[in-house]
Order: C-alpha cells, then structure tokens, then sequence
C-alpha cells in the first residue's frame, strides 16, 4: 500500500516542502476468517480480534478476493476503494496480532480504573430450583456490611472512571432495602464524581411488582436478567414457590417493568424442556414480551459449589456446551421470527470480571470471592471486606494466593490455546472450569468450530430483517462502495 504525504523543513516563507512516497504493506489478520458461497460469487467473513463482521459481493470486488485467496492488491485504488475491509481483516505486514491480543488483554485485566461488583443481599430464596449452584442460607446482608459496601466505593472513587454493581443472590429482592440505598448512594457519588455508573439486577423477578420496579429505577438500576426454564407448565415445575406456579405472575411483572429496565431474559435449556422451546416463546409473545425482551439461551450445565448435591438424575439433564451450538441457533431464528429481539452470536473481548483487577464479588456476610461460583466456599474465598473497604483484605497467606491465581491467570500459557483463531474471544474459556482441569473441548467457543453455521445464521436473520442486541461491527460489504454500519 502506498501513502503519499509532504514534509517541510524551515519555517514560514523559507521552508521548503516535497511529497514523499511511505510504502505500507498490509497483510491478513491471522484472525479474520472467511467463508465463500459455493457459486465463488460472495463471502462472509468475521474477525475474531476486532469484531468486524462482513458480507460482501466478489465479483464486483474481485480484489478482496485476490486477497482472501492469499494475494494483494495491486495499486493504490484498489486499497482505497477496499479501505474498511483493510482497517478491519488486515493488519500491518509483520505484525504481531497475538501480542496485541495479549496487550488487550493484559491492560483490561490490570486496570485500577474500573470498579465491578457483585453484590449477593442475600443466599436465601424464594425458589427451590434442582439445578442451583450455591448452597442456601438464611442470612441477609447487615448494616455493617452495606456501609462498608459503600466506604469501598468511596476508598477507591478518585481512581476510577467507571464503576457497577450487579445485584445477584440467592433472590436479590428479599433484601429489596439494600439494593436501593446501595445503588442510590453509588450513583449519585459517582454522578459527582464523574464516574460511569451502571446497575444491573439478575433476579427470578416473583417479587418485581409495579410498585418495587419503581423504587429499583429511582435509584439507578437500569437492566433486569430473568430466566424461564420452559413453557407454563414445565417451568411452573421447576420454579415454584412453595409448590405454588410462578410463570404467570412474573411475565405480569416484567410486562409492567419493561416501563422502568431493559429487560433480558434467559432461557435455560435442559433435556427435559429442549422439545418444547417453541412453546414457551408463543406463550410470552402472546403476553406482550416480544415487543421489548432482548432474549438469549443457555444450556445447563453443573458448574458451582451446589452442582455437589444434584443426584444423577439431575445431573442427566444437563447438555455439553459442545452440543449446544445447532439447537442454540434453531432457537435463535425461531425467537427472530417471532419478534424477539436476540443477543448476538459474535461479539469480542468479553473478559470474565473474576480475572480483573477490579472484580469482585462481596457475600451477604461480608465476605469476598473473585468468582460467583465460589460463593459460600471459604477455602476460595479472597478475604472480607473491612473497614477501609479491600484495603484490609486479603488477610492470610491462602487469601493473598486466592485473589493472585485469578489476577494472574493468563489464557496464554496453553500451546492450543495460543495457536487457535477463537483465542479473541475465548481466551481459554470460563477460568473457574480451566483452573480445575475441565477439558478443552467442554471449554471452548463455539464459533471455533461452528463459525460457518453462525455467519449464516446471522446475515441470514439480518437479510430478514431481524434484530440484535449489540451488533458490535457489522460491515456490510455487498459492492464495490464499502459502506460500514456500527451500532
């Protein structure tokens, strides 16, 4: 590629100016992949680093595919007429795209500036799902620890410019209190402050009436998680209260709340419920919920210190992530044409929290994990949280080694790992399953293997209309005019 600029020495009237030719030459990214129809006339490709998505036609850029096919472009038209496929599947000749990789994330797993928290009022509930993975307990969140939830907030505010609190239990809601004054108070220090500041709640959404909705928005709780483990009648199974169904009464809840929270729902799916998928998205588009319910699907799987108590039968009706991938994208299309709006398949740097610096995870009693699924386990746990916040903690030997194996974990160490394409997006997979020998193939990223299935998915479902949420960086490449679309 060649770039032409003027440099000029002197100044004023006196200097003396002459154009220079800078040859640049640009290479394929190693973590842009391709998939060309069957007819050579079009392809569909995704970067795994940057995110780029593309879909264009080759014959009326019979260059990019020269290039896809391992060649390069010929003049300096040809690079201008291509410039988003190059600034997006390309990188400078001899770069190293893994050490940028590495550099990406090295920097988002050290940085001081970024606050995450999740905070669990409470391990008790008021649902008695088989397949949960903490262990219960009656205990709420105190006074003493809400203030000094508070005083880390305010210990570590001058350094950050962004700060979250993802509210989480056992049911969050049985400690509604906390959750307001919390959130209220974090926000308007941050507000101050000129910190970013979002809240988020994951909760079974029984207790989310009109009234509680209102409070939660007031003070600052913007987006609310629920899960549904089926239709009515296989859910009302599995999520009851006391034996008592529990499906009519929160769709009636999150139907009034979408007013207040972006509202987003998971489908837990499991051998017992994988048929009847269909089932249950007519049964919530009838209720409303499609017009404004971001959706998306999850398999179960035992992970967590409850997954001990589960008996085999339970244990049966989990599915292999392995095994997901079809039946996740025939649920997909089938939420798509239903008018649900759908989380996309392809997304990047999506680094866990337990491994950053600044994630943590603070018990009703006070004490701090680096990990969800550790909850209630004090043999993992990083310390608890005292009077001057995590300045006090940790406290022990084994508690200063429990917070380093997780700000130092690196997915970068595993020769299969490093050499693989999803590395991007991946990065060794969830770090609590690699830190116990979970095999690879349990671990890793579907879009690995599955890459073609899920670009056809997606610009399929874009062709039709259909919406995601987010489409990161969607290029859509269909002539010679590269128009780019970011959302």
């Amino acid at each position: 590629m060649v770039h032409r600029r003027m440099r000029c020495t002197g100044l004023g009237l006196a200097s003396e100016c002459r154009r220079e030719v800078v040859v640049i030459d640009y290479e394929l990214d190693k973590y842009s992949q391709f998939r060309i129809s069957p007819d050579g006339s079009s392809a569909r490709g995704f970067n795994y680093r940057t995110g780029a998505l593309a879909q264009f036609d080759l014959l009326q850029n019979p260059s990019v595919r020269r290039v896809i096919d391992g060649g390069a472009f010929e003049n300096e038209r040809e690079v201008v007429e291509a410039l988003d496929f190059v600034m997006n599947f390309m990188v400078v000749a001899g770069a190293d795209s893994t050490a940028l990789v590495k550099d990406l994330y090295k920097g988002i797993q050290s940085a001081t500036d970024d606050l995450n928290l999740t905070v669990l009022t409470t391990l008790a509930c008021n649902f008695s799902c088989y397949y949960c993975y903490e262990k219960r307990e009656p205990g709420r969140m105190g006074g003493q620890v809400r203030s000094r939830v508070l005083e880390l907030l305010e210990t570590r505010l001058p350094n950050l410019t962004r700060a979250s609190i993802n509210w989480y239990g056992g049911e969050p809601l049985l400690v509604k209190d906390a959750i307001v004054d919390i959130t209220a108070h974090v926000r308007d220090q941050c507000n101050a402050a000129g910190v970013a500041f979002r809240s988020k709640m994951i909760s079974n959404c029984y207790l989310l009436d009109r009234g509680v909705a209102q409070d939660l928005s007031r003070a600052g709780v913007d987006e609310v998680q629920v899960s549904f483990d089926g239709p009515m009648e296989i859910h009302d199974i599995i999520r009851h209260q006391s034996g008592k169904p529990t499906f009519n009464r929160i769709v009636e809840n999150i139907v009034n709340a979408s007013e207040f929270f972006k509202i987003i729902i998971r489908v837990n799916i499991s051998e017992r419920n994988s048929e009847r998928i269909d089932e249950l998205l007519d049964q919530l588009a009838s209720a409303g919920v499609a017009d404004f319910a971001i959706i998306y699907f999850a398999n179960l799987h035992a992970n967590g210190v409850g997954c001990s108590d589960m008996s085999e039968p339970e244990l049966n009706d989990m599915i292999k992530t392995s095994k997901f991938v079809s039946q996740s994208l025939e649920y997909k299309r089938s939420a798509l044409r239903k008018g649900f709006k759908v989380r996309t398949p392809l997304a990047t740097t999506n680094i866990c929290s337990a491994v950053v610096e600044g994630g943590f995870v603070i018990e009703p009693t006070g004490a701090v994990q680096k990990c969800y699924l550790d909850v209630g386990s004090s043999a993992e746990s990083i310390g608890k949280i005292g009077s001057k916040g995590l300045a006090a903690i940790p406290i022990s030997t084994i508690q200063k080694y429990n917070r380093r194996k997780w700000t130092s974990f690196s997915p970068f160490e595993d020769p299969e790992c490093l050499a693989c394409v999803a590395l991007p997006i991946c990065y060794s997979g969830c770090p609590w399953e690699a830190m116990r020998g979970r095999p690879k193939a349990d671990r890793c990223h579907p879009l690995r293997s599955e890459l073609s299935q899920y670009l056809n998915f997606f610009f399929d479902s874009l062709d039709s209309g259909a919406e995601f949420d987010p489409v990161m960086k969607t290029l859509q490449m269909r002539s010679s005019s590269f128009a780019s679309a970011t959302n």
